[in-house]
C-alpha cells in the first residue's frame, strides 16, 4: 500500500510541474480520484463488520466476511490482510468451504462461490430465500444453509444445482454445522432463551436438544474432540459444550457482537469474528499449537494411496502416524504405524477429509482425503 501511494504522489507531482495554472481544474480532479482510490484500497484491506470466518487449509489462512463491504478478506499468520473476493451486495453473511470453492450467502437468498486458489466467481444462485445466514456442508456437495428471517433451513447440490426448502423451523435459526455421523444439523437460534436444535436428514423433524440460559446466538463450530462452540451476543461470549451438549463453560468473554464462529483443529485455534464496534478477528489457540513444521502441501512425495480410496489407503514407510478429520473439525479415524501400513477407511461416508500425517521426521503434513 505504501508503495503505492509513493507511485501515485510521483506521478501527481511530476504532473503538477510541467503543467500550466489553466490545468488547476484538472489537476483538482486528478487528486480527488487518487484519494477516493487509495481510500477504498484501504478499506478493502481491513475488517468491515466481519460476520464469518473459515479457516482455507489448503492455503494456510483464515477467510473473513466482512458484512459491510460486501468482500472476504484473507488473513494470514503475520497478521497481514489481502483481498480474496468482492462486490458482494448485502453480506456476506455465513461462509463454507466445499471442495475447492468458498460460498458465500449474500443479498438476501442467494449463494456465491469463489474459486480458492485466484479468488475468481464460478458460482451463483438464487435461492429465493429471504435472509439466508448460516451455511454448512457435508463435505461432497450438498451445502444447508438457515433462512433467518423465514425461519427455515435449505439444501442445495452444488454439483446438480437441486435446492428447496427442506423445512421450516420454530425458532430463528442462525449458525449451522453438519454432523455426518448421526446424519443430523446441528443449529443454534436467536432471540431470548435461545436454543441448539437438530435437523434430522432422515426425516427432516427437528427437535430441541438444549434450552440455553442465553440470548441470541450466532454461531457455532467443533474441535477435533468433538466438543461444540457456541457464540452468544446476550453476554459476548463463547461457550464451549462437550460432544453430547452438556457441561457449559465459557471460554471467552468480552467480546463485541461475536458472529460465526470456526475452529482450526490443525492449530487448535478458534476464530472469532467480532461483528461489533470491537470490528475485528479473535484468534484464541487451545492446548499445544502446531509447529511450523506443519505444513498442508499437495505436492509432498506420495505418503498414502489411492486417493480417491473407496475401502483402504496404504501409507508410506515414513508415516508414524494418521489422523482423519472432517471438514468441521471432528476426528473421525486414527492410524499409528504399529497397527499396520494399511488403513481401512471403507465406514467413512462418501465426501472430501483432512488426513493428517505424522512423519519420522517429527513433520506433519495435512492433504485432502476423497472418499468415494
Amino acid at each position: 500500500m505504501k508503495k503505492l501511494e509513493i507511485k501515485l504522489h510521483q506521478n501527481l507531482f511530476f504532473y503538477i510541474r510541467e503543467n500550466k495554472p489553466s490545468n488547476i481544474m484538472k489537476i483538482k480532479i486528478l487528486i480527488i480520484i487518487l484519494g477516493i482510490a487509495s481510500n477504498l484500497i484501504c478499506l478493502s484491506q481491513t475488517y468491515s463488520g466481519p460476520e464469518s470466518c473459515e479457516y482455507d487449509y489448503s492455503n494456510n489462512r483464515w477467510l473473513v466476511g466482512n458484512k459491510n463491504n460486501g468482500t472476504v478478506v484473507a488473513r494470514y499468520s503475520n497478521g497481514s490482510l489481502s483481498v480474496f473476493c468482492s462486490g458482494m451486495n448485502s453480506g456476506p453473511y455465513g461462509i463454507e468451504i466445499l471442495g475447492n470453492t468458498l460460498y458465500c450467502c449474500y443479498g438476501g437468498g442467494k449463494i456465491r462461490g469463489y474459486n480458492l486458489n485466484d479468488g475468481s466467481q464460478v458460482f451463483d444462485l438464487n435461492l429465493g430465500g429471504q435472509f439466508l445466514n448460516g451455511i454448512t456442508s457435508d463435505g461432497d456437495s450438498i451445502l444447508y444453509i438457515t433462512d433467518f428471517s423465514d425461519s427455515a433451513i435449505y439444501a442445495l447440490n452444488v454439483n446438480t444445482l437441486q435446492y428447496g426448502m427442506i423445512t421450516k423451523v420454530p425458532r430463528k435459526p442462525n449458525g449451522i454445522i453438519y454432523d455426518g455421523t448421526n446424519q443430523r444439523c446441528i443449529f443454534v437460534t436467536w432471540g431470548t432463551g435461545a436454543s441448539i436444535m437438530e435437523l434430522n436428514l432422515n426425516d427432516s423433524s427437528v427437535t430441541t436438544l438444549v434450552n440455553t440460559p442465553y440470548n441470541n446466538l450466532d454461531g457455532i463450530t467443533r474441535d477435533g474432540n468433538g466438543n461444540f462452540y457456541i457464540s452468544a451476543w446476550s453476554n459476548q461470549s463463547v461457550i464451549r459444550y462437550s460432544s453430547n451438549l452438556t457441561n457449559p463453560t465459557i471460554v471467552a468473554s468480552g467480546l463485541s457482537n461475536p458472529a460465526d464462529i470456526f475452529y482450526n483443529v490443525l492449530q487448535d485455534t478458534l476464530g472469532i469474528p467480532n461483528s461489533g464496534t470491537a470490528n475485528n478477528l479473535v484468534l484464541i489457540g487451545f492446548g499445544t499449537p502446531t509447529t511450523g513444521n506443519e505444513t498442508i502441501n499437495e505436492s509432498q512425495p506420495i505418503l498414502f494411496y489411492p486417493n480417491p480410496a473407496l475401502h483402504y489407503i496404504n501409507l508410506n514407510r515414513d508415516v508414524l502416524k494418521v489422523v482423519i478429520y472432517e471438514l468441521d473439525g471432528k476426528i473421525v479415524a486414527q492410524l499409528s504405524q504399529s497397527q499396520g501400513n494399511c488403513m481401512n477407511i471403507s465406514e467413512l461416508s462418501k465426501g472430501n477429509y483432512l488426513i493428517e500425517l505424522q512423519l519420522k521426521n517429527g513433520d506433519k503434513v495435512t492433504s485432502t482425503l476423497i472418499k468415494q
